[in-house]
């Protein structure tokens, strides 16, 4: 049977530039055991992340964060392992989300989310599965991201963010930084208040198909200021442009310190 480090692949969607035949022995055993035909360097970097997880072939932090560590540096990765993210709703945006933070290695995550698992999740988020119909969505997605990077660590917490917002609001004051996905704007504006007074980030995100946007709510950072830039958005419209292929809108919004 396949182990559990078989699970982390499967969920696994980022692509490295490493050619497989990099592959140690024991790694390039363990793909031939998940039995799928992944190709690319990804697979050699998500097998190297499973099996820092767990098992006799642990990596030390050098070689398994290794290129990483050559963007940010030890002051970047010690920054990130400090980090305390707290998700709210583990759809299938906020699970992708949590997953690109895991894998670099964050101190520990918490999902906040008190819905059950339902069919229609399944569908589209690769971190449910349908053994998990019926049972908590936050302990679910939190047992699967954890087997990506057994450095880090994930808590859930089986209530909605209105009765955490009602009941102990400074729940929330203890993360680095707060994302919420697919809130009310009810919710968001009550949430957005309490994290503004205390200065944790929030970064808001919603997703319609293949359409989506994100807010980050923080305040000016003290430093110096840089000028304005601007980014560009790429957004899908309809109806579809002849030759099946889609129309895309680009946008440049101004950013300013």
């Amino acid at each position: 049977a396949p182990s559990r480090a078989c699970s982390a692949l499967s969920i696994l969607s980022v692509r490295r530039p490493l050619p497989v035949t990099n592959l140690p022995v024991k790694q390039a055993e363990q793909q031939r055991k998940c039995g799928r035909g992944l190709s690319g360097g990804w697979v050699y970097w998500a097998v190297s992340m499973a099996a820092a997880g767990g098992g006799t072939g642990a990596l030390n932090k050098e070689e398994k964060y290794d290129r990483q560590l050559r963007l940010w540096g030890d002051h970047g990765q010690e920054a990130l392992e400090a980090a305390r993210v707290c998700l709210i709703n583990a759809s299938a945006t906020g699970t992708e989300i949590l997953k690109n933070l895991v894998l670099p290695g964050i101190g520990s995550f918490t999902i906040v989310d008190g819905r059950a698992v339902a069919g229609e999740d399944v569908g589209n988020n690769f971190f449910l599965t349908k053994n998990s119909i019926g049972k908590s969505r936050a302990q679910a997605a939190t047992e699967l991201l954890q087997e990506l990077n057994s450095d880090v660590s994930g808590n859930f917490v089986e209530e909605s963010v209105e009765q955490l917002l009602e009941n102990d609001p400074t729940f929330f004051l203890g993360f680095s930084v707060v994302i919420a996905t697919q809130l009310a704007e009810s919710s968001l504006l009550h949430l957005s208040t309490v994290l503004w007074a205390a200065d944790v980030p929030l970064l808001v995100c919603r997703t319609y198909g293949l359409v989506g946007y994100m807010r980050l709510a923080v305040k000016e950072h003290p430093g110096k200021c840089l000028g304005h830039h601007s980014i560009s958005v790429i957004a899908t419209q309809s109806p579809v442009a002849p030759m099946g292929r889609n129309k895309y809108s680009v946008a440049k919004l101004p950013v300013y310190c």
